[in-house]
């Protein structure tokens, strides 16, 4: 929450202040003046929005110096509460206003380094993602914040498969659709009951048939991806923020007495905010069921 409050100045919330200020003023303009002059509000939503974008009044250039000025007051900062900061606040700063916002922090060329980066990732699109971490990897490191813990920080992050969820199911006889946000489904397989239940480990447990409980993990396939996206190792989809799965999914397998599973992972929903914590996340995906 410490966060949310000593982040209000920011582009969007900037916006939406002005947003109200003048809602409010044309509001009380329209029951004060006796003349319905409606011409007055494209007037001054084309003024208001000159302002915002233009001068040092402007959305960018306000929400830049108020970042400014909070990053001088914890650089040096050893307290707990400037730790947890100065991530957010380096962050903000390096994907809104670039490398360079930082050089009145340090004596290195951040132009020439934030050049060099530009020409070693080059510029197409899918290449955004590798660019905008060693870029904060650079800050992190100048400014001596661990990389990890700077990471983790992030919200949620989004991860795909290149076949836009199409699985290959040969080798297998039937397929049913999973969903991590059901705790519970209750399906039918050639008249005997497969059941798929979500345990509170994020573990699926699955009935199936006269088959003994079957147990499928995914913290250690999962953890694996959180680790290769704080190491800036995952393939960005073009045009997007999405990350890619491997393969046409993560694939886990596991072997009952008659019958033989792969969970297919196709869509990937991670949050690091909380520290880190690799239990928290959602999937979308398939299980795919072969009779031995």
């Amino acid at each position: 929450m410490e966060t949310r409050r000593e982040l209000w100045n920011t582009e969007p919330r900037y916006i939406l202040v002005i947003l109200v200020l003048w809602l409010s003023i044309i509001t009380g303009y329209f029951l004060i003046s006796r003349k319905d002059n409606i011409k007055i509000i494209p007037i001054s939503l084309c003024v208001l929005a000159l302002l915002a974008i233009y001068g040092p009044q402007s959305a960018f250039s306000v929400s830049r110096y108020s970042q400014s000025q909070r990053l001088k007051k914890i650089l040096n900062a050893k307290d707990a509460y400037a730790q947890k900061e100065k991530p957010a606040i380096i962050r903000y700063l390096v994907l809104n206003h670039g490398l360079e916002s930082l050089q009145p922090f340090t004596t290195v060329d951040l132009q020439a380094v934030s050049q060099h980066i530009e020409k070693k990732s080059g510029s197409l699109k899918r290449y955004a993602y590798q660019r905008e971490n060693d870029l904060l990897d650079t800050a992190f490191a100048l400014f001596k914040v661990n990389k990890a813990a700077a990471k983790s920080r992030s919200s949620t992050v989004f991860f795909v498969t290149k076949q836009e969820g199409i699985v290959a199911v040969k080798g297998f006889d039937y397929v049913t659709v999973i969903n991590s946000y059901a705790q519970k489904q209750d399906n039918t397989l050639n008249g005997a009951p497969l059941i798929i239940e979500k345990l509170a480990d994020n573990k699926l447990q699955i009935k199936i048939a006269n088959d003994p409980i079957l147990i499928i993990d995914t913290n250690p396939r999962v953890d694996s991806i959180r680790n290769a996206y704080l190491n800036g190792k995952m393939e960005q989809q073009p045009g997007s923020k999405n990350l890619y799965l491997p393969g046409d999914g993560l694939r886990i397998n596991v072997n009952g007495k008659g019958h033989e599973l792969t969970l297919v992972l196709t869509e990937l929903t991670l949050s690091t905010a909380s520290g880190g914590e690799s239990d928290n996340y959602n999937y979308k995906g398939f299980l795919l069921v072969k009779i031995k």
